[in-house]
């Protein structure tokens, strides 16, 4: 429920001593200025009785600028903001009214009565695993370019080689962290994959312009060490698993565990790993005047929560940002890991090339 009472959304304009090409790839999550970029204004962070949006326009020497937005995320999810963002668009441009006009209903998504879970909802157990502490935590982002995905394409079996990116990307990570964070061999390691549910896939009639969160991450798991020991394929299956988990019953049935249950749910952070992809989403397609942004996407990773955001490299080159959040001993081994395997990657490619080059002249 919102109660509209006219006070508007909080915003802040600012201006930097600096110019964007100074500021460089501190541009990138996770940015050193965001709290001078966002400023957090003291009182408006909570879910209840708080501004709905907290918004800074920070200008440049250059003539550029900085549009950073805080959500509360019961509100919307990444389609219902990028629809705030592309209704702002309009309204600059000189419409009236958006283009895609804001549709409430947010009854769609109810439970059912009386509310009966009908699918396994690993999301939501509770995992007995030690939590990670939160303090000393390091946030670093990692770049996947055409590239990087091959080096970790060469080693799944032929009947993976053309799995999504996502899908691909999503498991090497599972698996490098899981490894960093050294589990029992017992322990449970577990991967979400947030899934959106709208478009014709599903029976929810989710109708055009619906903003709020419409979205399931169904989630699978693993013993840490069958995770860690196994090649790269295995996790790749059990991410594509988790996804083909997802139908209208799941749908419906999630709704109903969260009534019966009374969202009253600790998500674990020791074996948990949970994934966005919003590199789809169209962030980076909002002009709002002066031309399509740099860089568009999160500030960093959440915790547990990792996003993919699409973004160019120096060299012009597509690919993906991944932001990771891990204490700093565990993101050092996480690093390391990552570099292990990426080597192998192409040293598999080398010993190919090689393989070819001596089939040819043959």
């Amino acid at each position: 429920m919102v109660e509209c009472n006219a006070e508007g959304v909080l915003f802040i304009e600012a201006d930097a001593n600096f110019t964007l090409e100074q500021l460089g790839d501190d541009i990138q999550p996770p940015c050193p200025y965001l709290n001078q970029l966002l400023y957090d204004v003291p009182g408006s962070e909570g879910i209840l009785g708080c501004p709905l949006f907290l918004i800074q326009m920070t200008r440049l020497t250059c003539g550029g600028f900085i549009f950073a937005l805080r959500m509360n995320h019961t509100m919307c999810d990444g389609f219902g903001l990028v629809q705030f963002l592309k209704a702002i668009e309009d309204m600059v441009r000189g419409k009236c009214s958006p283009t895609l006009f804001p549709i409430w209903q947010r009854h769609i998504l109810n439970a059912r009565n009386p509310p009966r879970v009908t699918c396994i909802h690993h999301e939501y157990d509770e995992i007995n695993n030690n939590e990670v502490p939160s303090d000393n935590m390091a946030h670093k982002s990692f770049y996947f370019g055409a590239k990087e995905t091959k080096a970790l394409r060469n080693q799944l079996p032929f009947h993976l080689k053309d799995c999504s990116t996502f899908d691909l990307l999503t498991a090497f990570i599972w698996k490098c962290r899981t490894i960093a964070l050294k589990l029992e061999p017992e322990e449970i390691a577990q991967v979400s994959c947030i899934i959106n549910v709208r478009g014709k896939r599903y029976k929810t009639d989710i109708p055009s312009g619906y903003y709020g969160n419409a979205f399931a991450f169904p989630a699978v798991c693993s013993k840490a060490e069958q995770l860690c020991k196994n090649p790269i394929g295995y996790a790749v299956e059990l991410v594509k698993k988790a996804k083909a988990q997802m139908n209208d019953e799941y749908i419906r049935s999630v709704a109903d565990l969260m009534v019966i249950k009374g969202r009253r749910i600790k998500f674990p952070t020791r074996g948990n790993f949970i994934v966005s992809d919003l590199s789809n989403l169209g962030f980076g397609e909002v002009d709002l005047g002066w031309g399509k942004p740099i860089y568009a996407g999160t500030a960093g990773a959440v915790e547990l929560i990792s996003f993919f955001v699409k973004h160019q490299n120096k060299n012009g080159e597509p690919g993906n940002f991944v932001p990771i959040c891990l204490p700093q001993s565990v993101m050092e081994r996480f690093q390391e890991e990552l570099r292990r395997m990426m080597i192998q990657g192409t040293m598999e490619d080398l010993c190919n090339i090689n393989h070819t080059q001596i089939s040819s002249k043959l």
